[in-house]
């Protein structure tokens, strides 16, 4: 394994960055994007911009579905996943890691953020409102009264 070199992270955190902002300003809800990126620790990113979610203040929160590879040999990536929220201006707020792909939300409907699954391991539809705030920490129902929580990481991006 190769030894850690803060400048090659630095530059791998503000790739990511920017590839984000791109599908934020394209504004083009539930589209796909994928990026390849080449001699990085990520190898791959997959982003999906969800919608909006308007507070009660009348705020909007813009969120993003956000999977990336990562791995130093391209047969060994590690998939992650994260629900990115950012302002109206774009500014991240902060994110939810949810590890798995098969965690992430499905969408924003009625302001809403909306998690579903229906596979042979979880069967329910998990609806979160960021209306007032947004939660320091989510309860995302699998099966009955079984589920996975995750907590916000509140970002001071400048």
């Amino acid at each position: 394994m190769a030894p850690f070199d803060r400048n090659r992270w630095h530059g791998h955190t503000e790739i990511l960055k920017k590839c984000r902002l791109l599908v934020l300003n394209q504004n083009e809800k539930k589209k796909k994007f994928v990026f390849e990126i080449k001699d990085s620790i990520v190898t791959k990113l997959n982003i999906e911009y969800l919608g909006n979610i308007i507070t009660l203040k009348g705020d909007t929160i813009k969120a993003i579905n956000s999977i990336s590879f990562s791995g130093e040999l391209k047969d060994s990536n590690k998939a992650n996943a994260n629900v990115f929220l950012y302002s109206n201006m774009n500014k991240k707020v902060g994110y939810y890691y949810v590890g798995s792909i098969n965690s992430l939300p499905n969408g924003v409907e009625n302001n809403l953020l909306v998690f579903e699954y229906n596979d042979e391991i979880c069967n329910k539809k998990t609806l979160i409102s960021l209306k007032d705030s947004i939660p320091s920490k989510i309860f995302i129902l699998c099966k009955e009264d079984q589920g996975d929580i995750y907590l916000f990481k509140k970002c001071d991006e400048k």
